[in-house]
This record gives C-alpha cells, sequence and structure tokens, in this order.
C-alpha cells in the first residue's frame, strides 16, 4: 500500500488528462474517419438510386405488356409518334406506369424520354442515371445500358457500340 503524506513543504500534484496535441491528434483522426465514411454513403446513394431507376423501369415493361393486352394488342392509339410521357392515348397513361415515371424522375433527377410509335406499334422509355448513362427499356425486351434509336421502329440500343460513328 502507497500512503502518501502531505508536509508543510511539499505539496504533491498528479498530471490527469490529456495534453493539448494528444486531443488535437484524436480530433484529426476522427475527422479523417467521417469523411471517408461520408465519400462512401455519397456513393452509396447514387447506386440506390441508380438501381430504383432500373427497377422502375423493369417494371414500365411488365406492366406495359398488361396494357397492350387490354388495349387492342397495342401500346397506343395515336396515328403519329409520340415523344412524351403523359400522352393520354399510349401506355404512358396507366397509373402503375405513370407512378413508376414519376419515382424515375425522383430519383435520377430528370424526367425521363418517352416514345411510342404510330398505332402503339412499339414503345421504348430511357431514363438518365446518377453514375452516368442512360438505362433504356423497350417493347422488345431490352432493358441495359443504352438510349432510344429509331431505324422504322422504336427501340433501345447500346448507342456505344452502334452510334461510334456518331450517327445517334
Amino acid at each position: 500500500m502507497n500512503i502518501m503524506r502531505r508536509t508543510s513543504n511539499l505539496k504533491l500534484t498528479t498530471n490527469e488528462g490529456f495534453t493539448l496535441i494528444e486531443l488535437l491528434v484524436v480530433i484529426a483522426i476522427i475527422g479523417i474517419l467521417a469523411a471517408i465514411i461520408l465519400a462512401n454513403l455519397a456513393e452509396s446513394r447514387k447506386k440506390g438510386d441508380d438501381a430504383a431507376v432500373k427497377v422502375n423501369l423493369s417494371n414500365i415493361q411488365v406492366q406495359a405488356e398488361v396494357y397492350k393486352d387490354q388495349h387492342g394488342d397495342a401500346y397506343g392509339t395515336n396515328k403519329n409518334l409520340v415523344q412524351d410521357c403523359s400522352n393520354k392515348n399510349t401506355l404512358f397513361s396507366d397509373s402503375l406506369i405513370t407512378s413508376a415515371i414519376a419515382q424515375i424522375t425522383l430519383r435520377s433527377g430528370k424526367a425521363p424520354g418517352c416514345t411510342v410509335a404510330p398505332y402503339g406499334a412499339s414503345w421504348a422509355i430511357d431514363a438518365t442515371l446518377k453514375s452516368g448513362g442512360l438505362w433504356c427499356v423497350d417493347s422488345k425486351g431490352w432493358g441495359s445500358v443504352g438510349s432510344v434509336f429509331y431505324d422504322g421502329d422504336w427501340h433501345c440500343v447500346d448507342t456505344a457500340t452502334v452510334c461510334s460513328d456518331g450517327s445517334c
């Protein structure tokens, strides 16, 4: 057992706590770790938003086939080309598709591009991804990176491959 005595000439002092340098080092380390975590969080949010856009586009693809079955085997009734996501005479008037388009706009920050061929023969829709590029789905079953393309019929194409000559 350690016994301390106090005398009138001798004062006992103890150093308790941390020095200023030690505290600053700990604060700096915590700041660096927080910056790394926040950077990863921002990237995760982009990936989450992109995944939501892709899922909503996939849902549109499925719902479009239901619309076609319920509306005389066509995706619309306009005799002219439609390039409007809110046209009332096409599959884009379906409430589930309208809801999915609203979610795509919310998650990507930009309205998707919607097209329906004359007499509802085909359709395609592309949306901007936050990570860059476009994701496209169409009536032929395409669902991948690409954009809407017309070559007598509306469909999606891989723009890196098809449009390498600058014709898109």
